[in-house]
């Protein structure tokens, strides 16, 4: 594993042992990229210039030497190896630059660290040239320190410069630790889906169950949960695709029930009197009510299980028509995911969504400056299979949820598979810490027993019950039981103010 040449003790040690580590109580990265800048002498930040793919030649600008001084404004980078890599340069990319401290022996550094095309690599100064020149020659294992793209690394070692970091590297292990606890009894027989939103403003979040009669809302109260369908649901049958989100700007939570929106007067939802075209004989996958045209207005977002994005554009406030963008295909291949959600997953602070399939779990930038799909290894560091041994044959009986589990209100996605869990817990910048362990609380295993069990088809959603923003779990049984899985606030890793959390 790793660089048969040491690049300094300090700089190659960093990277080398830059491996997630779960201890009993923290999660982190041992030798993060906070580490990787401390170790060098300097740390350059460039843009790509040109391009020669036939000669793996690339030369970059030199906009900001960060630590030490720049020698020149420009650089040139061979790549020897991997020789494929090339392909993946191109000019107006990013690239990054830790060049080691002088060994004993030398009086110039002869050794560096470069992150371009998304990918770390270890590179030898070629001497006697005029601008200084590298020679890359094999790809190196920093992809746990940051396994995100170099346009995000640039910001990230500009915040170091800046001593205000906000790439998270480490978060608590042990979630969920309040346990599971009864919150209600409902007189709702087989219910299908949950989901929870604050419909009336009151602070607390309250409870959309859907059954195979119809929607039930439940608000939240101090003696538990009121049923107010009769008042609020003037819909049918809830199923297909759904989401909530503000619309018209009223800081009032709108409804989408699979092609017709309804819009919240704050007592109850009545009809937008818009409909969105809803594939036929296609499975709904998600749906969401977000902004993903720059105007600050919530667009309306359909994906369906082939790969079909579908986007309306939300026309404001004295217009009725929403324009549809052209249908785009996210993905080919013919096997159907288990699951998706859309999020601020990516390192553009724009909508991305991340689709699960039972082999992999990929991430979709929406626009054009996300970058190309990003798979669980780009996503983490680490191979989903290799790491997680639970998961070596593939997720299966796929259960998913976008929470904040550390109130830093950045989305953390959490996928439970075959009694099995993977919370990806957002570092910031495209990057995620992977706590393997988080779905133990609510699963049964050996004399430990819980009163539910989850899969695919049960009904679960994330919410901050306690108003300290640590988002818990929900879950309805078959016979209407509403069950809290709590998650009880911790320190390490977690959000204060609204601010990212301890890093």
């Amino acid at each position: 594993m790793g660089s048969r040449r040491c690049v300094s003790v300090g700089l190659c040690g960093a990277v080398l042992l830059a491996w997630s580590a779960y201890a009993p109580a923290v999660i982190k990265v041992d030798f993060p990229v906070s580490k990787i800048y401390q170790a060098s002498r300097t740390v350059l930040v460039g843009t790509v210039a040109s391009v020669r793919p036939d000669s793996r030649l690339f030369d970059a600008r030199i906009d900001e030497a960060l630590k030490g001084k720049a020698s020149g404004s420009r650089m040139r980078i061979q790549i020897a190896s991997p020789p494929e890599l090339i392909r993946s340069v191109a000019a107006g990319g990013a690239v990054v630059v830790f060049v080691a401290k002088p060994t004993r022996k030398q009086q110039t550094a002869s050794m560096a660290i470069i992150h371009a095309a998304d990918t770390w690599l270890l590179a030898r100064l070629i001497p006697g040239t005029k601008a200084p020149a590298w020679r890359v020659g094999q790809v190196y294992q920093g992809k746990q320190s940051f396994p995100g793209r170099t346009v995000a690394l640039a910001r990230i070692v500009r915040e170091l410069k800046a001593g205000k970091s906000t790439l998270m590297d480490k978060v608590e292990h042990n979630v969920f630790r309040g346990g599971v606890k009864k919150l209600a009894k409902l007189s709702i027989p087989k219910p299908h889906s949950l989901t929870a939103a604050d419909v009336n403003g009151d602070g607390k979040p309250d409870l959309l169950i859907g059954t195979a009669g119809g929607s039930r809302l439940l608000l939240a109260t101090a003696d538990g949960y009121q049923d107010a369908t009769g008042t609020w649901c003037p819909w049918g049958v809830a199923g297909g695709y759904s989401a909530f989100g503000d619309v018209n700007g009223d800081r009032k939570p709108d409804y989408l029930q699979n092609g017709a929106l309804w819009l919240n007067t704050g007592k109850a939802f009545t009809t937008a009197k818009v409909a969105f075209e809803t594939p036929e004989k296609v499975r709904p996958l998600a749906a969401a009510l977000t902004d993903v045209t720059g105007d600050g207005r919530a667009d309306t977002l359909l994906l369906a299980a082939n790969g079909e994005l579908r986007v309306y554009e939300n026309p404001g406030q004295g217009a009725k028509a929403w324009r549809a963008q052209p249908v785009r295909k996210l993905w080919k291949n013919p096997d159907g995911p288990a699951a998706a959600a859309f999020g601020n997953w990516g390192d553009t602070g724009k909508t991305h969504v991340i689709v699960v399939w039972a082999q992999r779990v990929v991430r979709f930038a929406l626009a054009a400056d996300g970058g190309a799909p990003a798979d669980y290894e780009q996503l983490t560091g680490v191979r989903l299979e290799k790491y997680h041994r639970a998961h070596a044959g593939g997720l299966k009986d796929v259960l998913t949820t976008p929470i904040d589990i550390n109130a830093d209100k950045r989305p953390d996605f959490f996928v439970v598979a075959g009694g099995h869990g993977l919370l990806m817990v957002n570092r910031g910048f495209g990057a995620y810490l992977v706590n393997p362990d988080a779905a133990g609380p609510m699963v049964s295993r050996g004399r430990r027993k819980v009163p539910f069990q989850l899969g695919p088809s049960t009904p679960w959603t994330a919410a901050d019950l306690h108003g300290d923003g640590f988002e818990d779990i929900v879950v309805v049984t078959p016979d209407g039981t509403l069950y809290e899985v709590s998650n009880t606030p911790f320190t390490i890793g977690a959000g204060k103010a609204g601010r990212p959390g301890t890093r």
